[in-house]
């Protein structure tokens, strides 16, 4: 299984050898559970207070991104598409916020009713990224040209 999202390819000849992800199969791929370990047992083993809690969530998000990046180039799917990026920084901090006690705490997530609103911060980021993923993809596409094969003479 392919560890960033699948999409429809049109401009193979050959598509890739199973279909696109589902709505479901986004929801998991975002934020890998590699990242949810690391990040986890960060907040847990250091007493991080304040802004410096958002910079060191930015930088998770972006090792999630680099993560990501890493392993999206499997010989048997397409590349994800450049916004799958973007969107799992989205993923990665509403991640944080809805699971990570002093991310919540700086967000403004506490109080009587914080278990509640972080349980409705994990669902909305669960149903939020994958939702604008469908969305985006919808978006009509510039046309891509394919490349020209080697019994095709280029042109001059």
């Amino acid at each position: 299984m392919a560890r960033t999202v699948v999409y429809p390819v049109s401009n193979l000849r050959e598509g890739p050898p199973r279909g696109p992800d589902g709505f479901a199969a986004k929801i998991a791929k975002y934020v890998p559970a590699e990242m949810i370990a690391i990040a986890t047992i960060f907040f847990a083993v250091f007493t991080i207070h304040g802004w410096t809690v958002w910079v060191w969530i930015g930088l998770g998000a972006l090792l999630n991104v680099v993560y990501l990046w890493t392993v999206s180039r499997p010989e048997d799917v397409p590349a994800p598409r450049l916004y799958f990026y973007g969107l799992s920084i989205v993923a990665f901090i509403l991640w944080s916020m809805a699971t990570i006690d002093a991310v919540a705490i700086e967000a403004g997530l506490g109080g009587d009713t914080n278990e509640g609103q972080r349980a409705f911060m994990l669902a909305f980021a669960a149903f939020l990224v994958p939702s604008l993923d469908v969305a985006i993809s919808r978006l009509p596409r510039k046309a891509s040209t394919p490349p020209a094969s080697p019994s095709t003479p280029a042109a001059v």
